[in-house]
């Protein structure tokens, strides 16, 4: 079969929990025998490495449309902010050249629901999306979700616009059920959320409900397929190790100048931190991520074991290291996905009842894997430093 997936940047270095998904699922359906093209169009730093590398891993088949330049896409961008399209949809899913010399295939996949502003663009004549048999779009998570959390972490005049673009998402995310044909969720939470809205938000928006709605599917990035897992279990027994008979060294990792990440680092500092010093904690707390807020860094630094390590390239240093992996979500439902790479990993993860529910079931009787959401109880287990 030939499928085709739509992603805005070659995800490399794999450091995003978004690139995690669209890996494994890539790799997944290659692995069940598919033909996969990968489709990018952003620019990226260090681009011809990174297209070479993505060449390498990825099959011959990466195909790289080509964006406005920059001056045409920021002209774009400020017109559409008036318009029905919001901001990331513009950023996302810009304007690109060569999308049309794509050639038919049997299953197109695109990545984030941010895609509706292509199908929407589709339906009115204004754009001509190649011939693809299926479509399915993946949502990484429920975005108008996290956008109004943006607005609720600072409801200043600046922020209205995060108010203003979740309302606009939530109906977008609705009208992508009757736009494309099927709609996969990484999370049964965020599926459950979205067939409440369509139950109940519907009847209630300008929404064309006599066309038929897509089908919902929860789909779990890569774990449905046997060859997804028989890697998972190889590097578990690979990497899986006993407890540091020392003081542990616990890690969390996310590019900080996302909120989600951010929520969870805040947590870290502000909640766990305390009660690791009332514990007597001698190890290290490590916080991989670009762009940590300096107001951050000033609360952690009273805590001596808090370390800030910034943009790191390579994961697989920070994996051997850390003894627990930290997985506070506050917001969101992407942090899960980093979770996965940890108990991929043979790492031992800490986590909240929210990240723990977006996971496959299978994975909650992971020996590796202690559920609470008591930083009081995540303080004696780093400190117990012992593991069952």
């Amino acid at each position: 079969m030939k499928i085709r997936i739509y992603f805005p940047k070659l995800p490399f270095p794999i450091t995003e929990g978004s690139f995690q998904i669209v890996v494994d699922h890539g790799c997944s359906l290659i692995d069940a025998g598919h033909e996969v093209e990968w489709v990018f169009w952003q620019p990226q730093r260090k681009e011809i490495a990174i297209w070479d590398y993505g060449k390498t891993i990825y099959q011959p088949h990466v195909t790289r449309l080509h964006a406005e330049p920059p001056p045409l896409q920021i002209a774009r961008f400020l017109r559409g902010l008036g318009g029905s399209h919001t901001a990331p949809e513009l950023s996302f899913y810009g304007d690109v050249q060569g999308l049309e010399n794509l050639g038919s295939v049997d299953v197109a996949f695109y990545h984030y629901s941010f895609a509706y502003r292509w199908f929407d663009l589709e339906r009115k004549g204004l754009l001509h999306l190649p011939d693809e048999k299926k479509t399915v779009v993946v949502f990484h998570g429920l975005e108008s979700n996290l956008y109004d959390a943006k607005f609720r972490a600072d409801p200043a005049w600046k922020s209205w616009s995060s108010a203003i673009t979740s309302q606009k998402l939530r109906l977008h995310e609705l009208e992508l059920s009757y736009l494309v044909d099927e709609l996969w969720f990484v999370s049964q939470t965020d599926l459950d959320e979205y067939r409440n809205r369509l139950q109940t938000e519907t009847e209630s928006r300008d929404i064309d409900s006599e066309l038929p709605a897509a089908k919902l599917l929860y789909v779990p990035p890569g774990i449905r397929t046997a060859s997804f897992e028989s890697r998972i279990i190889s590097r578990l027994k690979k990497n899986s190790r006993p407890a540091t008979p020392d003081a542990a060294t616990v890690g969390f990792v996310g590019s900080l100048d996302f909120l989600p990440s951010l929520s969870s680092a805040q947590w870290i500092v502000r909640d766990l931190g305390p009660e690791l010093e009332k514990c007597g904690f001698t190890g290290r707390v490590q916080i991989v991520g670009r762009n940590p807020p300096k107001e951050l860094v000033r609360e952690a630094n009273i805590f001596q074991f808090i370390d800030f390590q910034g943009f790191v390239p390579d994961l697989n240093p920070f994996w051997q290291r850390i003894d627990w992996f930290l997985c506070p979500q506050i917001y969101g439902t992407g942090v899960q996905i980093k979770a996965l790479e940890a108990l991929s990993s043979g790492v031992r993860v800490l986590t909240n009842t929210s990240a723990a529910d977006a996971l496959e079931p299978r994975w909650h009787k992971n020996h590796l894997l202690k559920v609470s959401d008591s930083p009081v109880e995540w303080a004696q287990i780093i400190c117990a430093r012992t593991s069952t």
